[in-house]
């Protein structure tokens, strides 16, 4: 079971739409892209400031091994550790990076999956917005493909046919 971290902009009573896209999940779990990618990882989450502490660590670690003789394995360790630590923290360097670009923190949700901590969020979410639904209706529409027998009138393009602009 994983815990997820859901994050959702400041904005979002006032355009739940555009907020519920907007929302992020931050899986509270070692990072196993973190660790063995730790650069890409940083670059990839738009996590700057990480990403710079990163480069002047491995600067520092290299101007040490040159300039103190540090041996191979010692450098290869301390590389190690600073990834054991990228991967530790990942979820948490992400979520101080969404709280400051304005997201505020909407839940946090213990599922198995992300989609299933989606379903769950997102029916929480929108029964304390005060947006009901029917129980019969499923929180997930499928979608029925377009054939050429399809009226031009019903074909749809895009995720919501029935959302009003």
């Amino acid at each position: 079971m994983s815990i997820y971290a859901v994050h959702a902009p400041a904005n979002a009573r006032d355009n739940v739409a555009a907020a519920a896209d907007g929302c992020a999940f931050v899986r509270d779990s070692f990072s196993w892209g973190a660790f063995f990618f730790v650069p890409f990882w940083l670059l990839r989450h738009q996590l700057w400031i990480a990403f710079l502490g990163w480069l002047v660590a491995a600067l520092l670690l290299w101007a040490a091994a040159y300039w103190l003789g540090l041996s191979n394995s010692a450098v290869f360790w301390s590389y190690v550790a600073i990834a054991v630590f990228v991967g530790l923290e990942g979820g948490m360097l992400r979520s101080a990076a969404l709280r400051r670009r304005g997201f505020d923190i909407a839940d946090i949700v213990a599922s198995e999956s992300r989609d299933h901590a989606e379903r769950i969020f997102y029916a929480r979410w929108l029964t304390g917005l005060g947006i009901q639904r029917q129980q019969s209706e499923p929180l997930f529409r499928a979608v029925t493909p377009v054939t050429s027998a399809t009226p031009a009138s019903e074909r749809v393009i895009g995720t919501f046919p029935d959302a009003e602009t």
